[in-house]
């Protein structure tokens, strides 16, 4: 299995990757039992997580971050949009 994912060029997880997944878990089982007292809290504390990694590895803004958490009855979907700036998006195509 190790070989096949050097194949595919695929890596493991970084440490901080796992830390930061670990995390996103903790804070919605506990929003999940009612813990935060609401959906705002959450978002500001996601984006207040998110940013702080993404800032450790690309120049980007606040506003540039925008997190969105839906609450359905049987389901909830957390979408995160991150607007790469200009000069990353060009180099990564290339």
């Amino acid at each position: 299995m190790n070989l096949f994912n050097r194949l595919l060029g695929k890596r493991p997880a970084a440490p901080s990757a796992r830390v930061a997944r670990d995390r996103l878990k903790i804070l919605l089982v506990d929003e999940r039992r009612g813990g935060h007292g609401g959906d705002n809290q959450l978002i500001e504390k996601l984006r207040t997580e998110i940013m702080a990694v993404l800032s450790r590895h690309v120049p980007v803004q606040q506003d540039m971050v925008h997190i969105k958490l839906d609450r359905k009855q049987d389901c909830s979907t957390l979408e995160i949009d991150v607007e790469m700036p200009e000069q990353l998006a060009s180099s990564a195509k290339s």
